[in-house]
């Protein structure tokens, strides 16, 4: 209860990542409980960026890949009629790509990201896209541009990884590639 005293507070920009599950299945860690709870926290939220597993559980419906336009809208305005604003989901699988959706509920807007779909799995991807997520936002990038900058950071990061031969099992190597943002103009 303190902690959702805490997201009450009007001068206070939630962004919340419900991390559940991940291509179809929820995660072994993950019972009914916490799940309830994270619906009450995404109830909160301003912001919420699910992957589709976590947007179908969410929501309590079947995975399924492959859905088409209309099916994503539904399900983003399903998810923004629980509470947030803005709502993006993440990870949406199609031949050969992969896609995050975009909705603001203000303005009644969808948006759409497409990126090449990269082999293997990644921990730490929701993190990162997260945080620079809100990063963006808070330096007064719109959505659609917020996501799409976040995007293609965890897209720079994989292929860092694919290329220099990391190991994805120990997150991101975001290190090397944000302190050479710095230098740039």
């Amino acid at each position: 209860d303190y902690f959702l005293q805490c997201f009450s507070k009007k001068d206070t920009l939630i962004l919340m990542d419900p991390i559940m599950g991940d291509n179809g299945k929820i995660y072994s860690f993950i019972n009914e409980e916490n799940v309830k709870d994270i619906i009450k926290l995404v109830k909160k939220a301003d912001i919420i960026t699910p992957n589709l597993t976590e947007a179908c559980i969410i929501l309590g419906r079947p995975y399924k890949e492959n859905l088409n336009h209309s099916e994503i809208e539904e399900i983003l305005i399903s998810l923004s009629s629980l509470g947030p604003e803005k709502v993006i989901v993440t990870s949406v699988p199609g031949t050969g790509f992969i896609s995050t959706y975009i909705y603001n509920k203000t303005d009644n807007r969808f948006g759409v990201i497409k990126g090449e779909k990269r082999p293997g799995s990644y921990p730490g991807t929701g993190d990162a896209y997260t945080a620079s997520l809100m990063a963006h936002l808070l330096n007064g990038c719109s959505l659609i541009d917020s996501a799409f900058k976040a995007t293609k950071l965890v897209e720079k990061g994989i292929d860092m990884i694919i290329k220099n031969g990391y190991n994805p099992m120990e997150g991101l190597p975001l290190a090397e590639y944000l302190s050479g943002l710095k230098n740039r103009k």
